[in-house]
């Protein structure tokens, strides 16, 4: 017989599963974060998988200069971006909510047009200075940066489309494309060329991650036309490119700024403690970062929507759905922390024995990481609200700190050093940008939400 507890849960369920296929802002959101989460933590399975595989084939002297060149192309590639990836989620669902097709196609070609040549551009002048300084690298290390040479443009090329996809909300397949066909398609290639009797080494990974970014470039290439509306194919293509580059160039610093606070730690490693230091720290930071696999999700799908939101005036739709997602997001950072906390070492362990000694880095880097979920979407809040100038310094500072306190630390202190270095600017950027979202917005950001304060000129 059934009672009526049980009788209520099962009400309960199906309210909730008939209201999650509804149309509202909380059905909608919680479909999009949670696809988008799931195909995140494939592409983490992905490349953790790829990651394992490489530091047992390589070792960790080998794999160190592989990460370490792979830092330095993500971090030029952010450049060659100019700061059009972050646009694209601005414009892209700015133009399709107005059904401005022509201003949508002219987007889509521009963008990919300046990237491709800044990149490449970017891409000559790096692999001339190593050329020039190849007499004072580590050994072999200018092997694989000529072996990254054509890496550089195909990954900014890809961060660009992957965007414009995000920025038509399909973004399950973006993070499909550069989270999942990436890794395979590079696991691929270097298990050919093991079978084809090649040497595993460096040179022969960074070559097997090119043309797994090539391939995930063109799989996502054919989607975004495929997704494209109809009739943005009809479209005359129009342009306001002088506009665009004026609003991309300070997302371009927020960008540049973002990779320097990820990746600042490694690069500076590597240059002052060496390659295999570098290597070390990097499988720990990026283990730390699965703690904010959910507010990635959620931004992928968050961005657009803040950019929609915004300028339809939708200031109480807009705050709930920072809440519900900031909810999400705690309630799946916090036992994740604990988690790492009792098993890190054990997972570090499984990369090698010499991967252990990122153990503590790993849990200094864990109380940064949480600071970004406990304070929610706050800079895409604001790049996505016409505030990209206050985000630019604030972002900016904290990458300038990252820089000072890594000089400072890791001469003393090593990994742990590093870690410190970064965890202090981490958190200290998300606590400002949450500061400034309340005064400038009227929002709150975080788990914690209120409703929005009335601001000059908005409506609620």
């Amino acid at each position: 017989m059934t009672t009526p507890t049980l009788a209520g849960m099962r009400a309960r369920v199906r309210q909730g599963a008939t209201a999650l296929r509804g149309q509202g802002l909380g059905a909608t959101l919680v479909r999009g974060s949670v696809g988008s989460f799931m195909i995140r933590l494939a592409a983490a399975a992905a490349a953790f998988g790829l990651q394992l595989v490489m530091t047992r084939l390589l070792g960790p002297a080998e794999f160190g200069r592989y990460i370490y060149v792979l830092s330095w192309v993500n971090f030029a590639a952010q450049l060659g971006v100019l700061g059009l990836d972050t646009a694209s989620l601005r414009f892209v669902a700015a133009f399709e909510a107005r059904e401005s097709w022509g201003l949508l196609r002219g987007f889509l070609r521009r963008s990919l047009q300046i990237t491709l040549a800044a990149s490449a551009v970017i891409g000559v002048t790096l692999l001339g200075v190593a050329w020039l300084l190849r007499g004072r690298l580590e050994a072999g290390l200018f092997d694989v940066i000529l072996a990254a040479g054509v890496l550089l443009p195909l990954t900014a090329v890809l961060q660009v489309v992957v965007s414009q996809l995000n920025g038509l909300k399909w973004v399950v397949v973006g993070q499909g494309v550069q989270g999942l066909v990436r890794p395979l398609v590079t696991a691929l290639a270097l298990g050919v060329a093991l079978l084809l009797g090649a040497r595993a080494g460096a040179v022969g990974a960074v070559m097997a991650y090119s043309g797994g970014t090539l391939a995930s470039l063109l799989v996502g290439a054919v989607l975004l036309r495929r997704f494209l509306p109809a009739a943005v194919h009809a479209a005359a293509p129009a342009y306001e490119t002088e506009a665009w580059v004026r609003t991309a160039i300070p997302l371009l610093l927020i960008t540049a700024s973002q990779i320097i606070l990820s990746q600042t730690d490694v690069i500076m490693l590597g240059a002052m403690r060496g390659t295999t230091d570098a290597g070390i720290y990097a499988v720990a930071s990026q283990l730390a970062t699965v703690i904010t696999f959910a507010i990635m999700a959620a931004n992928a799908y968050v961005a657009p929507t803040i950019a929609g939101l915004h300028a339809q005036g939708r200031r109480a739709d807009l705050q709930r759905m920072l809440t519900l997602a900031s909810r999400g997001v705690l309630a799946y950072a916090v036992p994740v922390v604990l988690g790492l906390v009792v098993l890190g070492a054990w997972v570090l362990g499984l990369y090698g024995a010499a991967f252990r000694a990122g153990h503590v880095p790993l849990l200094v880097l864990c109380v940064g990481q949480l600071t970004i979920a406990l304070c929610g979407s706050v800079g895409f809040l604001l790049t996505m609200t016409g505030h990209e100038q206050v985000a630019t310094k604030v972002i900016g500072g904290s990458a300038l700190l990252n820089v000072v306190l890594n000089l400072a630390l890791i001469p003393r202190l090593g990994l742990t050093g590093a870690a410190i270095a970064t965890t202090i600017a981490t958190a200290m950027r998300s606590l400002v940008l949450s500061l400034y979202v309340r005064r400038l917005l009227g929002y709150d950001a975080t788990a914690f939400g209120r409703p929005p304060k009335p601001i000059e000129g908005t409506t609620t």
